[in-house]
């Protein structure tokens, strides 16, 4: 897998929480963990491969219907036709800059502050009419709209996808972020965050 520049990689696994989490909130069903792919464990045999190609040490084995997802630092997946913007939280990563993480619009698509770049495949595959509306307001604007998709507007379809944040509240900016740092990342609403996220709801309901 391509991924982008100076990113880690790893996998992440999802697993039913035995009681309620400080940091997910009441009423959340599952906790994620990210760990490297490269263990103690590895062999000798595993250590040869991975330094023979510059590629694969950037390849995971996503499980079969499930999309591999890089992002500043961290390696996680997701159920295929999940929406990213949910994907991504779930992993304890979040589309949104700073305080936009606290001030967006959950997953509506009028604030714009998911704004990312993505390389692989989502569905839709051009912009919805939402992203149609916002990406083309203010500050967003042409030419460098045309390289973003809303996070809670796509699906996750293929198998990897590298995930791009700019800088600035609305991820406007020029500068691509790097890895983040400790304590970058938070889910403040904790489950309501996913309260307009239809399709997340559905899957839960098929499981149960």
């Amino acid at each position: 897998m391509r991924v982008v520049s100076g990113l880690a990689t790893g996998t992440a696994t999802y697993r039913p929480l035995a009681a309620r989490s400080a940091w997910w909130g009441p009423g959340s069903r599952y906790l994620c963990t990210v760990r490297s792919q490269r263990t103690a464990g590895d062999t000798d045999t595993n250590a040869a491969s991975s330094s023979s190609s510059s590629s694969a040490a950037g390849s995971t084995d996503a499980p079969a219907g499930s999309c591999s997802i890089s992002y500043r630092g961290h390696q996680f997946t997701a159920p295929q036709g999940s929406k990213l913007r949910s994907a991504m939280l779930l992993a304890g990563v979040s589309p949104h800059n700073g305080k936009a993480q606290l001030i967006n619009c959950r997953g509506l698509g009028t604030c714009g502050t998911c704004a990312v770049e993505i390389r692989g495949e989502v569905a839709p595959a051009s912009w919805t009419a939402a992203e149609q509306l916002r990406l083309n307001f203010p500050p967003h604007k042409p030419p460098n709209n045309q390289r973003l998709r809303l996070a809670c507007q796509v699906a996750c379809v293929g198998a990897e996808l590298a995930v791009t944040k700019r800088d600035r509240f609305w991820g406007q900016g020029d500068a691509v972020l790097g890895p983040a740092g400790p304590g970058e990342f938070s889910l403040p609403l904790g489950e309501l965050e996913f309260l307009l996220d239809s399709d997340r709801r559905q899957q839960q309901q098929h499981k149960q």
